[in-house]
């Protein structure tokens, strides 16, 4: 026991609120804040136990973050002294367990408190928290309303002992759970779990909802949903019966909340309230009044004898009725549906926006996002709200794919296949795959797109063995396979085969077979919808090409439904379907760029050339060039040009229409460069005068964009595509068989920039699950800095080694001061202003340093703050009928 006065860090007991075998609760001074809080003082049986420690704090940041006014706050994690303690919100009040044991609440006292409990449940969900121990010793009941506890500190337990008390619960609350009968019997939790928890199945938000069920009858009645005289007889309760009737126990309890909490109770997770929201919406439906569905039985038959006669009335107008009935029916049949389209903007919460997908119910859409705190991440947007809610534990994660039934998104992350509940709950490792993309998910496996020039590639969707599912035709100079896509009996794909010396194909395959059946020529992403489309892009536009999805073959010519949609490279088009009717799309993110030069401030110093397609531009070691990539109107591959600074006239570098990633060579005179021609990238260097021929350094069959030549001459730093995934590389011009690996990790770690001296190169790499820039020494024994604070990307040296420059997550240009000297020391990033450059994290070299560091050309948007909307079509299909 704490005695009052002893002081844990800044906060001070007062005195002790409750003690049981698994801690102590006391009421405590923040002296800092002058405020009281509530200090929970864990056992030193488990927090001596660093694993168990590590697991509670970092749950309980995340805890932290649930900021709602019907959940009790985290405000604190603390070790003082050997003593492991949580500060919490102090609450006033009595626990719903103690108000429940003076008897049932009434249906007026009931459902102010229920709405705020699902309201509660609600926001921590949409958090991807579940909190898996709901019971009415978890709800304190104040003068401000309902306050939910110890919510998600279950959830590090549960994997542990599924059936039994959570220990973090234990933890958090300092109280053990009453038993329902004497030691040896289950403990009160077991009442209020879902029947996939007692089954040590993975507890998802609909679990929770289950608890709430179980809690909502026992709120209303005074008795609980299920009993037993032994643990045996209580799990089979719950898995096998019903409970009665709550309107035979209490008849005034309106008929629309038993509905409402026996559709809580159901044994099939499928067949419950799927959200929280949901639930929220039917009690508060209830609460207003809701129709007679929400009046109580004895009340609806008295009013039915008070309204006979208005009955008998009604009977006769109904005479005059049927003559206007015969009228109604012989008008003209109303419209038919008509599609309905609206723009949803990209979020106020993150900073950047890519990929979305809708669920195959089109109720949700997923996306890629980087949130402004740094994070990247998959996002989802409720098409039935209005803001979108980070996806736990989808940091650094890949494009994103459905599950057929809508309740999961695959993605891959770090070479790793993962699938994550949408309802909350940690994401499932299915596999490793290094640079395997993309996905589509079928009836018992998840097709992938394997590493570039690769075949699709099959894994169960519960994670296993990895096979092909595709065969590549080297005799058709096939260059891979890609985009797979079920159609509606979950073994049959469509996917694209890349032709390197034609045009891209639209292949039909099954699961267990290798041949394939060719359907048509197309170079995009495609995907099957109802009632018999394949979807796909063309030339900027989205097509709908007729297709009979059981014989396999079109039956129609394709139409264009709409234009502008926005692609990008091997395929890519930002396009989705559900499966009833619902298509999203996003147009094209250029409306333009233009070569700016921007001082250390923000000013603009100059601007070069006319609005063009610009990209990763490369200034001179003198200063007095710059080369760049640019895409010629009508698209297809880019070629780099270089811009004479002095005379200020552009001239033409590369002429073969797929070059770029420009790097000079540290006297100028030679510019490195990567050629892409039938899949093979080749390093090539070609000199800055006259019209000497490009000489090849290096073939790559696999990814290769070389960043940076050393000042010594004779080593490139190259971004190197190997089975471990990307990473940074150092090829010998003189010796360019010799690569030598300088980071190799399952992370991407690209963007390498040698220091001066060669010495230290720096990096990106998204190993921490958001990219970061870092310095390492090119030796291997050598030491490793984080440079970034907070996310950041494309880091270039100041020519004298003096400062590191990089993107924030934000756009914001930064500065780093480094002293090499003696030992490597880093100072605080500071930012310089804001770049007007495109928000998408993958894009590579959007700006470049003057060798000074007092400059920077940056390929600037015209409209530098536009974020395309994804545009909603409803009921797309109608429009077909006007075709």
């Amino acid at each position: 026991m704490l005695a009052p006065g002893t002081k844990l860090g800044h906060y001070e007991i007062e005195d002790s609120i409750g003690a049981g075998g698994m801690g102590e609760v006391y009421r405590a001074r923040d002296v800092r804040l002058d405020r009281t809080v509530a200090i929970k003082v864990l056992p030193s049986h488990l927090s001596e136990n660093k694993d168990l420690r590590d697991r509670f704090d970092r749950e309980a940041r995340t805890i932290s973050n649930l900021q709602h006014p019907n959940i009790c706050a985290l405000h604190d994690v603390g070790h003082e002294g050997g003593t492991d303690f949580l500060v919490m919100e102090h609450l006033e009040g009595e626990t719903l367990a103690d108000r429940l044991a003076k008897g049932p609440l009434s249906a007026n006292e009931l459902l102010p408190i229920a709405v705020q409990i699902a309201s509660a449940l609600e926001a921590a969900h949409k958090n991807g928290v579940v909190h898996r121990d709901l019971k009415p010793g978890n709800v304190i009941l104040t003068r401000q309303g309902a306050k939910l506890l110890d919510f998600g500190l279950a959830k590090i337990a549960v994997s542990d002992e599924p059936t039994t008390n959570s220990t973090f619960t234990q933890m958090a609350t300092g109280m053990p759970s009453a038993p329902l009968t004497e030691q040896g019997t289950i403990m009160g939790t077991f009442q209020y779990m879902a029947p996939e928890q007692l089954e040590g199945k993975e507890a998802d938000a609909r679990s929770d909802i289950f608890s709430f069920g179980a809690l909502l009858y026992e709120m209303a009645t005074g008795q609980k949903a299920f009993a037993g005289d032994s643990q045996a007889s209580l799990i089979a309760s719950i898995m096998t019966s019903q409970p009665q009737p709550i309107t035979t126990i209490q008849p005034m309890t309106p008929p629309a909340l038993d509905r409402l909490i026996r559709t809580a109770l159901e044994k099939d997770p499928d067949s419950r309230w799927q959200t929280a929201h949901d639930v929220a919406l039917q009690l508060k439906w209830i609460q207003e009044g809701g129709s007679e569905l929400g009046v109580p039985k004895p009340v609806a038959a008295k009013r039915k004898g008070q309204t006979r006669t208005a009955w008998i009335v009604a009977a006769l107008a109904s005479l005059a009725a049927v003559a206007f009935a015969a009228l109604y029916y012989m008008q003209p049949e109303p419209p038919a549906p008509q599609a309905i389209r609206f723009s949803i903007q990209a979020p106020k919460e993150v900073v950047s926006f890519g990929s979305p997908r809708i669920s195959p119910d089109g109720t949700m859409i997923a996306f890629n996002g980087r949130g402004t705190g740094g994070s990247e991440q998959i996002w989802i947007r409720p098409l039935n709200a209005n803001d979108p809610y980070p996806l736990a534990g989808t940091e650094s994660a890949g494009r994103p794919f459905w599950s057929p039934d809508s309740r999961h998104v695959g993605f891959f992350a770090g070479s790793k296949l993962k699938r994550v509940p949408v309802a909350g709950g940690p994401p499932l490792t299915l596999c490793e795959f290094a640079r395997g993309a993309d996905g589509g998910w079928g009836k018992n496996f998840i097709l992938f797109d394997g590493a570039s020039g690769d075949s699709i590639m099959a894994v169960p969707v519960g994670g296993g063995e990895i096979k092909g599912a595709t065969r590549i035709d080297r005799e058709r100079a096939s260059a891979g396979d890609g985009w797979p896509f079920f159609l509606p009996d979950g073994e049959r794909f469509v996917f694209i085969r890349f032709i390197s010396d034609g045009p891209d194909e639209v292949h039909l395959g099954r699961i267990g077979s290798m041949e394939t059946k060719f359907l048509t020529n197309g170079e995009s992403r495609l995907e099957y919808v109802h009632p018999g489309y394949l979807i796909y892009e063309r030339g900027g536009s989205l097509l709908a090409h007729p297709f009979d999805a059981k014989r396999g073959e079109h039956t129609g010519d394709p139409f264009a439904l709409t234009e502008g949609i926005g692609t990008g490279g091997s395929g890519l088009a930002h396009f989705s379907c559900s499966e009833n009717g619902i298509l999203i799309y996003t147009e094209g993110d250029d409306p333009g760029r233009k070569l700016v030069l921007f001082d250390r401030e923000g000013r603009i110093v100059d601007t070069f050339g006319e609005p063009g397609l610009y990209g990763r531009p490369a200034i001179s070691p003198d200063g007095k060039r710059l080369a760049y990539s640019q895409i010629a109107e009508g698209g297809g591959g880019g070629d780099i040009w270089i811009f004479d600074l002095t005379r200020r006239v552009p001239s033409r570098f590369t002429f073969n229409g797929a070059s770029n990633n420009a790097v000079w060579s540290p006297d100028g005179s030679e510019i490195a460069y990567v050629a892409i021609e039938s899949a093979v990238r080749t390093i090539m260097r070609k000199k800055t005068s006259g019209s000497v021929q490009p000489v090849p350094v290096r073939e790559f069959e696999a990814q290769a964009i070389v960043g940076h030549w050393s000042r010594g001459g004779n080593l490139l730093l190259t971004d190197f595509g190997s089975d471990a995934g990307i990473d940074v590389a150092s090829i010998a011009i003189d010796s360019p068989d010799s690569v030598t690996m300088l980071t190799s990790s399952p992370a991407l770690e690209a963007q390498g920039q040698f220091s001066p001296d060669e010495r230290y190169f720096c990096y990106s790499s998204n190993e921490t699950g958001s990219f970061e820039v870092y310095l390492r020494s090119v030796d291997p024994e050598g030491g490793k800095w984080q440079v970034s604070t907070n996310g950041g990307v494309e880091a270039f040296w100041r020519a004298d080694g003096r400062e590191i420059f990089y993107l924030a997550p934000d756009r914001s240009l930064m500065a780093v001061p480094v002293d090499l000297t003696d030992d490597v020391v880093l100072g605080i990033p500071e930012k310089l202003f804001d770049a007007p450059v495109q928000r998408n994290i993958n894009t590579r070299n959007r700006y470049c340093p003057t060798p000074d560091g007092q400059a920077f050309y940056c390929v600037s948007l015209i409209d530098s703050d536009r974020v395309p909307p994804t545009n909603v079509i409803v009921n797309w299909t109608a429009e077909l009928d006007q075709r």
